[in-house]
C-alpha cells in the first residue's frame, strides 16, 4: 500500500483540496438557483398560476423527492468532509477509499437514468422534466451542471485521487460489504418511493407521486401484477448498480496502474539524473 500523496502538501498549496471547494461551492449554488427559479418564480415542478396556495410547499417537496437531490446531498456531505478534513484523511484508508467509490456510482446511476430519460422523452418512464422544449434558461443551466457537469467532474479528480489502492478481481469476494453499501442507498430510494407514493395517495396528490413514471407499480411499464414488478424493480435495481460498480473498480485499477506507473517512471528518471550527475563529478 503506498502512502497518500495529499500528505506532501497542506490542503491550500494542494490544487487537489481546490477542486472539490469548486466543486461544492457549484452544488451549493445550484440548489440555490433550483429553489429560486425552480419553485418560488418558474415553477418548473408545478403549474404555479392556478393560485393554490399549496403550490410552493408541493413543488419544493417534488424537488426534494428526486434521486437526483438526494444524490447531490449525498456528494456535499462527502464534499464537505474532504474539504474540512483534507490533511487528515488518508485515500488509502478503507472508509475514505469506499466512501469515494460509493458517491461516484450513485452520481453515475443518476447521470445514466437521466440520460435514458432524454432518450427516449417519455413522461411514462420518466417525468415532465425530460420535455426539453419546456426548459427556461436557469432549469436548463441547473439540469445540464447537476446531472452531467458534477458527474464528468468527479470522474476527473478520481484519477488523481485513487493512486494507493487496488482491486484484485481474482478474490472480488473480499469487497463483498462494499458491493453491499453500495446498493444501500438505491434500494433505499425505491422503499422511500413506494412509501410516498402510499401517502400521497391518501392525501389525493398525484403529481410526481411516483417520482418517476417506470416506478409506478400500479401500471407496470410491463405485465399487470404490482408486486412482481416491484419485485424486478429491486432486482433490476441491485445488478444496474453492482455493474456500475464493478466499471468503478475497474477505472479505478487503470487510475492506479497509470499514476503509480507515472511515478515510477519519474524515479527512474531522477535516479538516472542524478547518477549521471555523480559521474560528472567524479570525471571532473
Amino acid at each position: 500500500m503506498k502512502i497518500d500523496k495529499n500528505t506532501n502538501k497542506r490542503f491550500y498549496l494542494n490544487w487537489r483540496w481546490y477542486y472539490h471547494l469548486v466543486l461544492l461551492f457549484i452544488l451549493v449554488y445550484m440548489f440555490v438557483v433550483a429553489i429560486k427559479y425552480g419553485v418560488i418564480k418558474e415553477g418548473w415542478y408545478k403549474n404555479l398560476t392556478d393560485n393554490n396556495k399549496y403550490n410552493f410547499i408541493l413543488s419544493y417537496d417534488a424537488m426534494n423527492s428526486f434521486f437526483t437531490t438526494h444524490v447531490n446531498l449525498l456528494t456535499f456531505i462527502w464534499l464537505t468532509i474532504i474539504i474540512l478534513g483534507y490533511d487528515k484523511i488518508r485515500t488509502n484508508s478503507n472508509w475514505a477509499w469506499t466512501a469515494r467509490n460509493l458517491i461516484l456510482n450513485w452520481n453515475i446511476l443518476m447521470f445514466l437514468g437521466f440520460l435514458v430519460g432524454l432518450i427516449f422523452t417519455t413522461t411514462r418512464l420518466a417525468n415532465q422534466l425530460v420535455l426539453i422544449e419546456r426548459w427556461t434558461r436557469y432549469q436548463t443551466i441547473v439540469t445540464v451542471v447537476v446531472h452531467f457537469v458534477v458527474p464528468l467532474a468527479l470522474v476527473i479528480i478520481y484519477f488523481f485521487e485513487q493512486n494507493s489502492c487496488y482491486y484484485q478481481f481474482k478474490k472480488l469476494t473480499k469487497y463483498w460489504n462494499e458491493l453491499v453499501l453500495v446498493n444501500i442507498y438505491p434500494l433505499f430510494y425505491l422503499g422511500f418511493v413506494i412509501v410516498r407514493s402510499i401517502i400521497y395517495k391518501k392525501a389525493v396528490i398525484q403529481d410526481y407521486r411516483f417520482v418517476y413514471g417506470f416506478l409506478n407499480f400500479e401500471k407496470p411499464l410491463f405485465g399487470s401484477s404490482s408486486i412482481v414488478y416491484l419485485v424486478l424493480l429491486f432486482i433490476i435495481t441491485i445488478l444496474v448498480t453492482l455493474v456500475v460498480h464493478i466499471n468503478i473498480m475497474l477505472y479505478n485499477n487503470l487510475c492506479f496502474n497509470y499514476q503509480n506507473k507515472s511515478s515510477k517512471t519519474n524515479q527512474l528518471k531522477s535516479d538516472q539524473k542524478n547518477l549521471n550527475q555523480k559521474n560528472n563529478n567524479y570525471k571532473s
